[in-house]
């Protein structure tokens, strides 16, 4: 398994074990609905998942699923230091 896939596994609330994915369906065009089992205690659980905002915005989006656009951290320019006298 690489290491991309297992960072995005869930893991068992009961047991903190791995959980494999049975099935899954989009609940609209911005929120995934999964169901979950883990492999060491069997629990089954389902989560969701919801896009919330979105980091950059495609040139033309769907007005459907127009999401609101992230804040971007300004950092400050560089200012010089006074000279003390």
């Amino acid at each position: 398994m690489s290491l991309r896939r297992h960072l995005r596994r869930i893991r068992c609330p009961e047991c903190g074990g791995q959980t494999s994915v049975r099935t899954s369906r989009m609940l609209s065009s911005t929120c995934k609905e999964a169901r979950h089992q883990c492999t060491a205690c069997q629990n089954e659980f389902r989560s969701l998942t919801p896009i919330e905002i979105e980091l950059v915005r495609v040139a033309v989006p769907k007005p459907s699923t127009l999401l609101p656009l992230a804040k971007r951290k300004r950092t400050p320019p560089a200012t010089a230091q006074p000279h003390s006298a």
